[in-house]
């Protein structure tokens, strides 16, 4: 008994064709899919402070392209200041550039913004440095009151 090959190729095509619609309407939601919204950013007061381990020559640190604190030859090993930082719902990155000795030296940054918790970070480095850190606050969690 001989199989009749017309009805057997369309009965292939015809099965390629039903697990093709899954995947079209999954490749479909996909491309119409809302493009995720750009991050939020709002500049807010914080207190910066920079602390060393050793007196560096000069240090700097900046967020994006403004300088957030900057010193040259300083005789302290501790600076603070408030400032205005850029924080979106991912946090925020600055960037210490400096010239410390070429022995280990601790650099710690601490950030304090008005509103969210303080966060520090320690960093040991040596000789001429640029180094990104960057700082992430978990989302406020709104409370919902209980209606009964």
């Amino acid at each position: 008994m001989q199989g009749k090959p017309f009805i057997q190729w369309l009965l292939f095509a015809l099965l390629w064709m039903l697990l093709l619609v899954p995947i079209v309407r999954v490749t479909r939601a996909t491309a119409t899919a809302r493009a995720p919204e750009t991050a939020v950013t709002t500049a807010i007061p914080v207190w910066l402070s920079v602390r060393f381990s050793a007196l560096p020559d000069s240090f700097t640190v900046r967020q994006g392209d403004q300088v957030l604190m900057s010193e040259t030859n300083p005789s302290e090993q501790l600076f603070d200041r408030e400032t205005r930082m850029a924080i979106d719902e991912f946090g925020a990155e600055l960037t210490l550039i400096a010239e410390l000795p070429d022995t280990d030296t601790a650099v710690e940054i601490v950030v304090e913004p008005d509103g969210l918790p303080r966060q520090s970070r320690t960093l040991w480095l040596s000789g001429s440095v640029e180094e990104a850190v960057s700082f992430r606050w978990r989302p406020r969690r709104t409370c919902r009151s209980r209606r009964t």
